[in-house]
């Protein structure tokens, strides 16, 4: 059972009408990880997932990827998406990888317990 509750962040609406809550928890540390501001716990347990992928990109664009790799805008946007996998969005990683000199088989895909765990808590 959870019994952490969700804090609402921001609340979408168009005119009087409630079209979307969205949820988090916001935490604001100085460079050696001491807590100078909170939202919601800061000791709550919470998964990554889709919002890593701009600190993903990001590093590989700082360190030149756009010149090594000849990256284009297209490109550039899929390493930020979340997308639902049409066709495009198949096309698109497939000839990034090409630039990347990276085959599929080199990726793992599917969820996996973290690494030396018997599994998620």
């Amino acid at each position: 059972m959870n019994d952490q509750i969700d804090i609402p962040l921001v609340e979408r609406t168009r005119g009087e009408l409630l079209v979307s809550v969205y949820y988090g928890t916001v935490i604001i540390s100085d460079p050696v990880g001491n807590i100078i501001f909170h939202y919601d716990d800061p000791h709550r347990v919470v998964y990554l997932r889709s919002s890593a992928k701009a600190l993903q990109a990001l590093a590989s664009l700082e360190h030149n990827g756009i010149e090594q790799y000849g990256l284009v805008p297209e490109d550039i946007a899929i390493l930020y998406a979340s997308h639902p996998g049409t066709d495009r969005h198949e096309k698109v990683p497939h000839k990034l990888l090409t630039k990347i000199c990276i085959k599929e088989s080199d990726l793992q895909y599917g969820t996996r317990p973290p690494s030396g765990s018997n599994g998620y808590p």
